[in-house]
């Protein structure tokens, strides 16, 4: 028989799943334990932005819960969550490598912390322990101290680690 009418047609929208992790080359992403690390005191949250491949659905948020701005210096204990219309699909946390109390910054503080945990005084839990492990071996100990020490007192530089 003959087809008359309108010809069939259908439209198909491509919708990108949301991502259910961060990945990235410039940061560490630890899909295991959940920390990113590799910071360094005073990158901006726009920094780390930019080194996240999913960018695009991560919002960050400070230890209140409010969503950081781009201009935001991050600090340990920050969060980086994966976002899908309001839910959260997956959670990191931030680790800035020498910031043990969650600041932002490296100073006496953070010494103190650290030589704390060195002498076995006090102890720094989940992500604050992750910073003070300033060299990135694993533990905190007297070499970590000295790093500390010597950038609080303008004597060097500690730069982002991995965390184990």
């Amino acid at each position: 028989g003959n087809f008359t009418g309108e010809p069939m047609s259908k439209t198909f929208t491509i919708i990108n799943p949301v991502p259910t992790s961060i990945t990235s080359s410039t940061f560490s992403v630890n899909q295991s334990n959940g920390y990113i690390s590799k910071i360094t005191a005073g990158t901006t949250v726009s920094k780390l932005w930019s080194g996240l491949n999913e960018k695009d659905y991560v919002v960050i948020m400070d230890k209140n819960g409010n969503i950081a701005t781009g201009e935001t210096v991050l600090a340990t204990g920050m969060t980086a969550v994966i976002m899908d219309e309001g839910t959260v699909v997956k959670k990191y946390s931030i680790v800035v490598t020498g910031d043990t109390n969650g600041d932002g910054k490296i100073n006496i503080t953070d010494m103190i912390a650290v030589k704390a945990c060195t002498l076995k005084k006090s102890g720094l839990s989940g992500a604050y322990e992750k910073a003070g492990d300033v060299n990135g071996d694993g533990k905190i100990n007297i070499t970590d101290f000295i790093k500390v020490k010597a950038t609080t007192l303008k004597k060097d530089t500690i730069t982002g680690v991995e965390v184990k």
